[in-house]
């Protein structure tokens, strides 16, 4: 048997390509995370191989949506990055 993923949020192609400062207080009026986390999720994938900022930016929000889906949120609960690179299942 096997689970559905659901599918990478729909985002305005605008949003990824807005500077990052743009995009981090986005990512904050969405997902609550400040730009510090967001700055330490978009390096952790940039250190695991994802150098296209576009792209990157579509993990980060589907990392984001994942993680708000599990009911967890960065500012009440810690989150950690393990070294292991986080892969797109």
């Amino acid at each position: 048997m096997s689970v559905s993923q659901p599918a990478p949020p729909s985002v305005d192609p605008d949003v990824l390509h807005q500077p990052d400062i743009s995009f981090a207080a986005w990512c904050l009026e969405q997902y609550g995370v400040n730009r510090g986390v967001y700055n330490t999720i978009d390096l952790w994938f940039y250190q695991c191989g994802v150098k296209h900022i576009v792209s990157r930016r579509r993990i980060v929000i589907d990392f984001l949506e994942r993680l708000q889906a599990t009911g967890r949120k960065p500012r009440t609960n810690r989150l950690k990055l393990e070294r292991e690179c986080w892969r797109r299942r």
